[in-house]
């Protein structure tokens, strides 16, 4: 534009010429009106190449506040670094942007050296262009070592950081070559475009290699999840899921790195075809195309990135199925002719409760000097431990008989808000700090379980009553109004004394590793001292009684609770060890209310310990591979009984899995990254870690960036599978 400034400068002084002379001479009138036609017709291609350049910078701006407001939505939905890090990009466009406006207004700038102001914005331009590559190339990097560090080897993310540093370092090179070469030539502004055309030629070229080795980098992550595909259960879901976000991801750094390649090597061959035959529209390519086309490549990246985050992220994989309620522990209905025996049982075990205050009361009792369990230490007692020692002393009768602990604290009936699902192994501080926290609304319970501890010291714990930390729970618990929520917690409302408190399971054989855990479940383990028994003279109910037990009526009691209770609600508190998953009254517990449609809610120790991005991924492998055929019970009965309502083995693991890992599943919140590639990697390589164990074969060569794409004929496989 600012030759064609020139060109039409050089009209004045013609103009001035024919003005001046005879309007009558008929040469003169000719040549004055050729003249007037030929400027009129410059004026118009001048005005006409502003208007469009104009327009195009305009319909550039429209397309960048759009995509800026897609960004805007992205980083709500998904906070990863790669997203931040194209907002750096995309800031970066915003500058150049502005410069690229300030090049097209230079024809109506009231300043003498034209060229030099030219010459100096198309400066400041190439070095938003240099780091605004930087960046984006580095985001590719990013995404790359995400998906490396997840998965625990490398992809080649080095071999990327290395053509960064060359690509960088060259346009610095560049930079500072442009200034000197503008004064050295005379103020040329092709000075200006020889270096950066340089430039677009060598990133064009790094693009094209960063393109092969981020194909090369996805390939090999598909790979185990391409395996986990076709295995059966939760897994194949979870690795159907990661593989769909690997492939969206690989195809797009692909693409954003193959159109940027074009893009760049297309302006190099337009720049230097223009630089070697200039012509009037010279300047036009210069000021208008370039950043334009800068600009239409910034566009892509955020595009690429639509297409592998999305508007709606993919969650985490979600298997649904038709519930399948476990067979009620009797041929009767809830509602049908039951005994008399048996309602009142039922009824009876329902109407109890405790509150939170009252759990709180009770765990203060422990480890007090001469007290109820002096030996008491929350780092080792658990559950098991405080039922035997306190729970069944402190719920003798008069009479010589025993009530359950529940009754002991609230002589009414009251139906609970809330029942607890928990694992007798799993330290008793934690099931308190589980139903606490739940009742304050917190995600986990290590804060709490680290409150509680505090109350208790020495070598053999000691609980002062008026423990500061234990007051200060109960005003938080008061301020949140749930001080005096119900729980049902079956180690406190069933009646130990009907049960088990006089007896043990019976004695395996021995040598055995069923004798050593039947061992161990009848000690102390603080003391390891064989626990004492009860000499109430309580009846005892077990399966050979089955209207008056207590042990066969938890699936009725939820139904009967469901009906009763508006809002009901079952806590799945989970020790640190996830040994509630492999205990089988909890998972029939768990099952049960999933089939009722009972709100369920998960307290865990630590969001660290099943946000699985560590070196140690036993806990996911045993989760993965879990089966209720495998679980435990205190009596081979009670198993036995479990075992015989469930209809189908296979289809209970395929529900347990989903109830477990699902999108709406218990761990669903845990279980997923912070990044949805994050995710994905991370499932990548608990894929790899599960199929390892199932002692499958998951290692390959490392794929050429060219090979076919198996990974996508596997999900095609999946879908239609699915559709079938």
């Amino acid at each position: 534009m600012c030759s064609k400034l020139s060109n039409l400068d050089e009209f004045g002084p013609d103009l001035q010429n024919c003005v001046a002379h005879d309007e009558s001479d008929p040469s003169r009138t000719a040549v004055h009106c050729q003249l007037l036609i030929d400027f009129h017709l410059h004026l118009l291609k001048t005005l006409q190449a502003s208007e469009s350049a104009v327009f195009v910078v305009q319909l550039c701006t429209f397309c960048f506040l759009v995509c800026l407001m897609v960004l805007r939505h992205l980083r709500r939905r998904d906070s990863s670094r790669i997203t931040q890090q194209i907002g750096m990009v995309q800031s970066l466009n915003e500058l150049r942007l502005v410069l690229t406006a300030a090049l097209v207004s230079v024809p109506w700038c009231r300043v003498d050296d034209k060229l030099l102001l030219v010459a100096i914005l198309l400066l400041a331009e190439n070095i938003c262009s240099v780091q605004y590559t930087r960046e984006a190339q580095g985001a590719v990097q990013m995404r790359i070592e995400l998906v490396e560090k997840a998965l625990g080897r490398q992809l080649g993310s080095k071999h990327i950081r290395l053509l960064r540093q060359f690509t960088y370092g060259l346009g610095l090179a560049m930079l500072v070559m442009s200034p000197c070469l503008f004064f050295v030539c005379n103020a040329r502004v092709a000075s200006v475009l020889v270096p950066m055309t340089i430039f677009n030629f060598v990133r064009g070229i790094s693009y094209l290699a960063i393109a092969a080795f981020s194909k090369c980098a996805f390939s090999m992550a598909c790979r185990p999840l391409t395996t986990g595909c076709m295995l059966d259960g939760y897994l194949r879901e979870e690795a159907a899921w990661a593989l769909k976000i690997m492939i969206r991801m690989r195809s797009s750094v692909t693409l954003l790195c193959t159109l940027s390649a074009v893009a760049y090597l297309a302006l190099f061959a337009a720049t230097v075809s223009d630089l070697l035959a200039p012509g009037i529209l010279h300047e036009d390519i210069t000021l208008v195309a370039q950043p334009c086309a800068y600009m239409c490549i910034g566009l892509v990246e955020l595009m690429c990135l639509y297409k592998s985050v999305g508007f709606n992220i993919p969650e985490q994989p979600d298997i649904d199925l038709e519930p399948l309620p476990l067979r009620s522990a009797t041929d009767t209905p809830l509602d049908g002719s039951h005994s008399d025996a048996w309602r009142d049982t039922l009824e009876s075990l329902a109407s109890r409760s405790i509150s939170v205050g009252q759990l709180l009361e009770f765990a203060q009792k422990l480890g007090v000097a001469g007290g109820t369990m002096p030996h008491f230490r929350p780092d080792m007692s658990t559950t098991k431990d405080v039922v035997r020692q306190a729970v069944i002393p402190l719920s003798r009768t008069s009479d010589g008989g025993g009530t359950s602990y529940a009754e002991v604290c609230s002589p009414g009936r009251e139906y609970p808000h809330v029942m607890v699902t928990h694992c007798w192994d799993s330290l008793f501080i934690h099931l308190v700090a589980a139903v606490v926290s739940d009742a304050l609304g917190l995600e986990d319970y290590s804060a709490v379980a680290g409150e509680l501890e505090d109350c208790f010291v020495g070598a053999c714990a000691f609980a002062v009553p008026g423990c500061g930390k234990f007051e200060e729970l109960r005003a938080r618990l008061s301020d949140a109004g749930t001080l005096h929520r119900r729980y049902w917690i079956c180690a406190l409302c069933v009646n130990q004394h009907a049960s088990i408190c006089s007896s043990f399971a019976p004695e395996p054989q021995k040598p055995s590793r069923c004798y050593d855990a039947w061992d161990k479940d009848r000690r102390d383990s603080v003391t390891n001292a064989v626990f004492n028994f009860c000499g109430c003279n309580a009846a005892k109910h077990f399966n050979n009684s089955p209207d008056l037990c207590e042990l066969n009526k938890f699936d009725d009691m939820m139904e009967l609770l469901n009906r009763r209770v508006e809002g009901l609600a079952q806590l799945v508190a989970v020790d640190g060890k996830f040994d509630l998953f492999s205990r089988a009254w909890c998972l029939a517990e768990i099952k049960q209310a999933h089939a009722s449609k009972i709100k369920q809610r998960v307290q865990v120790l630590s969001r660290g310990d099943i946000v699985i991005d560590a070196e140690d991924l036993n806990v996911y492998v045993k989760l993965v591979h879990l089966t209720v055929a495998d679980c435990k019970a205190s009596r081979a009965e009670d198993k036995a009984a479990i075992m015989a309502r469930i209809p189908d083995v296979q289809e209970f693991d395929l529900h347990l899995q989903a109830m477990i890992f699902g999108n709406r599943g218990l761990l669903a919140r845990h279980v997923v990254g912070f990044g949805v590639l994050e995710a994905a990697a991370l499932i990548a390589r608990r894929v790899a870690a599960a199929v390892k164990g199932r002692g499958e074969d998951v290692e390959h060569e490392t794929p050429s960036p060219w090979q076919g794409n198996s990974a996508r004929r596997v999900l095609s496989r999946i879908s239609s599978a699915r559709r079938g």
